[in-house]
């Protein structure tokens, strides 16, 4: 691309701005000559530099203070970021111009640092229009437990996005418990896998099953009760005959 557009990018950032006009913002940063700033991200070669519009890299707060820092970034108009991917630095570029999440965010692995980079800049609103997306997705397939295990991995324990992943496999478990089952099946394996070593998350799945499994006692249609039951229950007999 030319030096006057962002280059392919991935991140996150919200607008300094209450309520931007994208359309009118990007229109402008076109027509007014307004300057370029470097961006360069990833600690070892290859890095990826974007160029990206001032106006524009500025409706992200940590972006426009240390543009305005008075130190190195600003006078060089280069800013770096050693520490974030690639990929999710591009999801951030392209929703500060059209504010709009790129059609294919790309693997589990980006999903999660391009979430995880919005959340590091204090961009909310690209937070919540990836999770829309997110979600959406997981209405076309049932969400992995390995996917699940790796938000859980790499996100902090408030963050919404992993409540969310939990939330969706407690719900894909009630609803479709078959899809669980086997030793080939290939959700059974890496549900055996996950909860064999992810003790916390193991834990955090029981308790979101067990939230629902109480709520469904209430129900007319519910399981009994084994300590209320009476006569023949639990017990073991030849032929199949029942105590009398």
């Amino acid at each position: 691309m030319a030096d006057n557009t962002p280059l392919n990018t991935q991140s996150s950032g919200s607008p300094i701005h209450s309520q931007p006009n994208t359309a009118e913002d990007t229109t402008k940063c076109f027509t007014s000559g307004t300057e370029v700033v470097s961006v360069i991200v990833g600690k070892e070669e290859p890095q990826v530099k974007h160029l990206v519009h001032e106006s524009i890299l500025r409706k992200c707060p940590f972006f426009g203070k240390c543009l305005d820092s008075g130190m190195k970034e600003s006078q060089d108009k280069t800013i770096r970021l050693p520490e974030d991917s690639p990929a999710a630095i591009d999801v951030l570029i392209h929703w500060l111009y059209f504010e709009k999440v790129v059609p294919k965010v790309g693997r589990t692995f980006d999903s999660i640092e391009a979430y995880n980079v919005a959340d590091k800049y204090a961009l909310p609103q690209l937070q919540n229009a990836l999770m829309d997306k997110y979600r959406a997705s997981w209405k076309c397939l049932l969400l992995l437990p390995s996917s699940v295990s790796a938000i859980w991995d790499r996100t902090p324990e408030d963050c919404r996005l992993r409540e969310a992943a939990l939330d969706q496999l407690r719900w894909d478990i009630i609803s479709s418990p078959a899809v669980y089952k086997g030793d080939k099946n290939k959700r059974a394996v890496q549900l055996k896998d996950l909860l064999k070593d992810k003790q916390e998350l193991t834990e955090a799945l029981f308790m979101k099953v067990a939230e629902s499994a109480s709520s469904n006692l209430k129900q007319k249609d519910a399981p009994p009760n084994p300590s209320m039951m009476t006569g023949c229950v639990y017990h073991i007999h030849e032929n199949d005959k029942k105590c009398v």
